[in-house]
């Protein structure tokens, strides 16, 4: 978000990863917030998992599902350049992740419900992208 959030001269606070946290520049309020760190020069309010424990839950709905889900961790930076359109710097970023996990589902319509039946019952959300990612 930072190199985007310079080229637009963005000040303001900002939310990432399909609402996996909310980050708010540090002086721009005098009060504090709940379930807030520090993360200079941002005061960050996470609202979803970490990165690496979402992956993990991911790794436990592939194994109870017995497909494979592939997500922008296991995909290489000429992978995400194919599948996004993105040009190699920008896709370089969209690897670095901290909150949300982009995957590529594909299959019948019921595991594609099965799937998300068990994000759903593991307490997490899902969105769905473009016709490759959810």
């Amino acid at each position: 978000m930072e190199p985007l959030r310079q080229r637009l001269d963005h000040r303001d606070p900002f939310i990432v990863e399909n609402g996996g946290a909310v980050f708010i520049p540090h002086g721009l309020f005098d009060f504090p917030f709940e379930r807030m760190r520090t993360r200079s020069p941002y005061q960050v309010i996470e609202l979803g998992l970490p990165y690496h424990m979402l992956r993990d839950v991911l790794k436990q709905i592939e194994d109870a599902v017995e497909t494979p889900l592939q997500g922008f961790g296991d995909l290489s930076v000429e992978a995400i350049m194919q599948v996004t359109g993105l040009p190699h710097a920008d896709a370089i970023l969209a690897k670095q992740r901290e909150y949300d996990e982009p995957y590529l589902l594909q299959g019948p319509q019921a595991l594609i419900e099965e799937v998300c039946r068990q994000i759903v019952t593991r307490g997490l959300r899902w969105t769905k992208g473009d016709a490759s990612f959810i």
